[in-house]
């Protein structure tokens, strides 16, 4: 009984910190690295260090809280973000070498699916219910900068990590 409240207290300290974490880049971060996607960073790190299925459940917690940031109606960034993981989750199974160069790989894979599946929201409520211009979506010279300052964040932490923890990845299949 201890152990669950105690991976329940690490679990919602570790959420609000990746909330808390999120806020302060959009906030407090110069132009360009404010488009540091943390929340979305931090689901591909438990892709890959957590290698196990039950970390998918924090994909519609953290976007839940990021929702009231969101200019997008309730709901939709928490959708985004599971189809998002669960995608990129399964395209992890295909990996078998876990060097940095897989490793970005992954990142622009999960980034460019986020990416997607958020434009083609914003489109779809433009189309069907005429509530976002056009105009109001970024061009694709800003989309292109958030993914790679993403990809390269995720990089820069991945490498880090590597460094510093040594840790080994471990592949686990989803069932």
């Amino acid at each position: 009984m201890l152990s669950v409240i105690k991976y329940l207290a690490i679990s919602a300290a570790t959420l609000l910190i990746i909330f808390l974490a999120q806020v302060a880049a959009i906030y407090l971060l110069p132009y360009p690295f404010n488009q540091i996607n943390v929340t979305l960073l931090s689901l591909l790190w438990l892709i890959i260090y957590r290698n196990n299925h039950g970390f998918i459940w924090l994909s519609p917690i953290i976007p839940i809280a990021t929702d009231l940031f969101s200019s997008l109606p309730f709901g939709f960034a928490a959708l985004i973000m599971i189809i998002t993981i669960i995608c990129t989750r399964r395209i992890f199974e295909i990996f078998s070498n876990f060097s940095w160069h897989n490793i970005f790989i992954l990142a622009l894979i999960g980034i460019i699916l986020y990416k997607f599946f958020a434009y083609a929201t914003l489109w779809l409520i433009h189309f069907l219910f005429n509530e976002i211009e056009p105009a109001q979506l970024p061009n694709l010279i800003s989309i292109l900068s958030e993914i790679f300052i993403n990809a390269f964040t995720f990089l820069i932490a991945y490498l880090l990590s590597r460094i510093f923890a040594r840790r080994k990845i471990y592949y686990q299949p989803m069932m």
